[in-house]
């Protein structure tokens, strides 16, 4: 049985299996496109950061999203002999505190694009793959569906 009941109304049409994989395959193209990105920004900036510093969180900073609130923390490092302060990822404050020592990965050509070693690059990663997997997933969905219409008749 098709999840999709409605599409399973009239089986003896051809063009319903093709038209709804491409309206899926369109519409999961909004969950891929936004977790590749996130996956090649994650890993542009595993390649690019390549130098280390211990740096200290030094304040939670608040962004206000469509289900309440986010922190993220801001941490400072530096970098032969200049001081820089970044904003991370949100995150859950609890898992870190203003004081704590995080090792920051830099970018030794441009020490300002930094992110906090095992958990900016992580969480960016971790996202990117579950959106891509979400889109691989509603695609297969809707093949496995397009067929039981087609050979259900």
């Amino acid at each position: 049985m098709c999840f999709f009941p409605i599409l399973a109304q009239s089986p003896s049409e051809k063009s319903l299996p093709v038209g709804f994989i491409l309206l899926v395959a369109g519409i999961s193209m909004v969950f891929f496109i936004p977790g590749l990105i996130m996956f090649l920004i994650s890993r542009r900036k595993k390649r690019h950061c390549s130098k280390s510093v211990t740096g200290t969180i030094i304040d939670f900073g608040r962004a206000h999203t469509s289900s309440g609130s986010a922190y993220y923390p801001i941490y400072e490092y530096t970098v032969d002999g200049k001081t820089y302060t970044s904003g991370s990822n949100p995150a859950s404050p609890g898992r870190m505190k203003v004081g704590d020592r995080r090792t920051i990965m830099y970018d030794p050509n441009d020490p300002a694009r930094s992110y906090i070693k095992g958990y900016d690059n992580r969480a960016l990663s971790i996202l990117g793959i579950v959106f891509m997997a979400a889109a691989v997933l509603l695609n297969l969905l809707s093949l496995f569906c397009s067929l039981l219409i087609t050979y259900a008749a």
